[in-house]
């Protein structure tokens, strides 16, 4: 299951990954942010793994990568930090990551605190 809250104050997209989280619910994730109204073209984005089992594999995320890359494009630039706590997540994390360095206008980062993951996005 993913939530979501959009702070106006700070203008970031907060979402919580809760539970068992597959490939087919990181499709569902990106096309909710991509419809969300509120969010400016300069998106800010935080991420909650740290309560998420993510249960697809390095080849599922890598496609997913390339779906994001190859998506329209809404925002002019796009900042995402993710909040890890486990090994599984923060490998994972990692490889996507690695594979969005390709997306020029998308910085993505991991975390292990939240404040750490907002003064990121802050900067």
């Amino acid at each position: 299951m993913i939530t979501y809250e959009y702070d106006e104050e700070t203008q970031i997209l907060k979402f919580h990954f809760l539970g068992k989280i597959t490939a087919k619910d990181l499709y569902e994730n990106a096309d909710t942010i991509k419809q969300h109204e509120r969010i400016p073209k300069d998106a800010k984005l935080l991420a909650y793994a740290d309560k998420a089992d993510f249960v697809f594999t390095p080849e599922e995320l890598k496609q997913f990568g390339q779906y994001v890359a190859s998506g329209e494009r809404k925002f002019n630039t796009v900042k995402e930090a993710f909040i890890v706590a486990r090994p599984k997540e923060t490998a994972l994390t990692y490889i996507f990551g690695k594979s969005s360095l390709q997306i020029a206008h998308f910085k993505f980062k991991t975390f292990s605190t939240e404040e750490a993951a907002l003064n990121w996005l802050e900067e």
